[in-house]
């Protein structure tokens, strides 16, 4: 497989990085589709239960660095490996979260400052997502401190839960950004509808995962969740309307490979993956089949897939990014990372991807209308 290097960036310069990489299709070794079997609980054997929760309102603490800090003069708290990443709205604000408890907003428009919302207190921010509302105002994160947060970036206000038992390690939005499903650290989903006051003094827990959920993610119809964990099964959970009531539960067994991160991809008509054994996968909702591809030797720690096509962005322990078109069986690979690609995300016009590292960096990649194809534009 031929593959190019482009170009590095490390933010206060913002240059893009160039996608120049040749496509290439992967051997039959490399990908191949199967049909699988899929475990069905129907809302007779399962159904999701309430807890008490209390919430706290706060006003977040930001401070505004100088962006000389991140090349290795001043303030070392904002150093840290970049563990989740997100476009804040077309593609000139980024929002990371890092191993050392803060969350940075990166503005292209402003790119010699950066803002560090400091709320998480110990440990690592593990997920962060914004609601999928216009304006994009409102961040949810979780951490390794058990502390789930949702933060509304005009005003610094926040709500929190801040005595969660375990840690919060995957967050996502509901599609009308009125409340939040996370993963905890035992197994548990929680669901929070925290924008009414009744609604935001208790959790719905679902609970049939056994390990860690590293990964969810709400279909754009509001009814479908997908879940990724360590116990090695993705789960898809169809809810009533919109409601808490469960009323299916769909389960695909990874055997002896955990599930580091799951989305859903083709407008929710499949589910994409990457698993500790190095495998990426997509898998067809409605049809039944999966399609993989070995794309790292490792673990596959970062998922995320184009808006519009079918391609998936790969985010691999050895460094590298892989973009596959899983329909078209072609990838390309983007060299810049010197560690583990914890995660990855696509801007809402599929032409920008970031990527935060443990090498504690985050990359900016502009990869044009066909993003496997030719030299990416800046």
């Amino acid at each position: 497989m031929n593959q190019t290097v482009g170009i590095p960036v490390r933010f206060g310069e913002w240059t893009p990085c160039k996608a120049n990489q040749e496509s290439a299709r992967p051997s039959v070794a490399e990908s191949r589709t199967e049909d699988v079997a899929i475990e069905t609980i129907t809302k007779r054997a399962f159904s999701a239960r309430e807890q008490p929760v209390c919430c706290v309102d706060e006003r977040a603490q930001v401070v505004t660095e100088l962006n000389k800090t991140l090349s290795g003069t001043g303030d070392l708290e904002i150093f840290g490996a970049e563990l989740c990443v997100a476009f804040a709205d077309e593609g000139s604000r980024i929002v990371s979260g890092s191993d050392m408890g803060i969350i940075k907003i990166w503005d292209e428009r402003k790119p010699d400052h950066v803002e560090v919302l400091k709320g998480h207190y110990n440990g690592w921010v593990n997920a962060i997502t914004l609601a999928a509302s216009p304006d994009l105002k409102r961040l949810a994160s979780g951490g390794e401190d058990a502390r789930l947060k949702i933060w509304n970036l005009s005003t610094c206000e926040t709500l929190t839960i801040p005595s969660l038992d375990k840690p919060v390690h995957s967050v996502c939005f509901k599609p009308d950004g009125k409340g939040v499903f996370f993963g905890l650290a035992d197994g548990s989903i929680c669901l929070w509808n925290w924008t009414t006051r009744d609604e935001a003094r208790r959790l719905h827990l679902l609970k049939e995962h056994g390990k860690w959920v590293y990964s969810v993610q709400a279909a754009p119809d509001g009814n479908t969740l997908v879940s990724g964990s360590g116990d090695g099964t993705l789960r898809l959970w169809e809810f009533d309307n919109g409601n808490a009531a469960v009323a299916k539960v769909s389960a695909l067994d990874m055997v002896s490979s955990k599930v580091y991160s799951a989305a859903f991809g083709a407008g929710g008509t499949c589910v994409v993956f990457g698993l500790s054994d190095g495998k990426a996968g997509v898998w067809s909702i409605k049809e039944g089949w999966i399609k993989t591809l070995n794309a790292d030797p490792h673990a596959i720690w970062g998922v995320a897939s184009h808006p519009t096509d079918s391609i998936v962005a790969l985010g691999l322990s050895k460094g590298d990014i892989v973009l596959w078109d899983w329909n078209a069986d072609k990838t390309k690979t983007l060299r810049h990372h010197t560690s583990t690609v914890w995660s990855v995300a696509f801007s809402r016009n599929g032409q920008r991807l970031i990527s935060g590292s443990a090498d504690e960096t985050i990359k900016l990649w502009n990869l044009g209308d066909d993003p496997l194809e030719g030299e990416a534009q800046p």
